[in-house]
Order: C-alpha cells, then structure tokens, then sequence
C-alpha cells in the first residue's frame, strides 16, 4: 500500500512548520494541515475512555480520514509538540490511522 498519510511530529521551535511549508509545495501532496488540535484532542480522547466514545471525537476523525481517502495524493497533519509525557502521545496517531500505514517524519533539535 502506498503511504498517503503522513504525520510530520517535533518539538516547539524545531523547524516543524518550514518543514510542513516545504512538503506542502511538493507537487505530490494535497495538504499537510497545520496543528489541527481538535484532531489530537479527539485521539486522544478516544483512546483514554474507549467505553465512552465522543461522538464528537468521531466526527473530527471522520472528517480527517475522509479527506484522506477522497485525495490521490499526500495528506497529513503537523504537530509541534512540548517536551512532556504528552511528546509519546504521537503513538495514538500511529494505532488510530494504522489501516492507513502512516508516515511519521520526526524533527529533532539538538
């Protein structure tokens, strides 16, 4: 299966956004959204209170994968993250969209 989707992760002032703005001018790449928090809020909440599920959780997640399924071309999210416990939170993007075997391009300041 060809890699459509594509999660570019790093920490704050890392040059995730001049990377995001590189990949986006790629001919191949539909869009990589810009911290779309209400996508990281939803996963996350769907994987703390799985008996509980957020029928609003859902439909952001809905929405992001229909956009990724409705593109020939590469779609994705960047997230500019803090350095906390919540940096490993990138591992629920990886098991909600496995189906789609996402791409995680890693920034890493030294």
């Amino acid at each position: 299966m060809k890699t459509k989707l594509v999660f570019i992760i790093g920490m704050r002032r890392s040059g995730t956004s001049i990377f995001r703005k590189i990949v986006n001018s790629s001919i191949d790449v539909e869009k990589i959204l810009f911290e779309p928090i209400d996508l990281w809020d939803a996963v996350s909440l769907i994987r703390e209170k799985p008996a509980r599920p957020n029928k609003e959780s859902h439909q952001i997640i809905n929405q992001f994968t229909n956009n990724l399924e409705a593109k020939d071309k590469i779609f994705g999210a960047k997230f500019a993250l803090d350095a906390s416990i919540r940096a490993k939170e990138w591992q629920l993007l990886d098991r909600q969209f496995s189906k789609y075997n996402p791409c995680f391009l890693f920034i890493i300041r030294n």
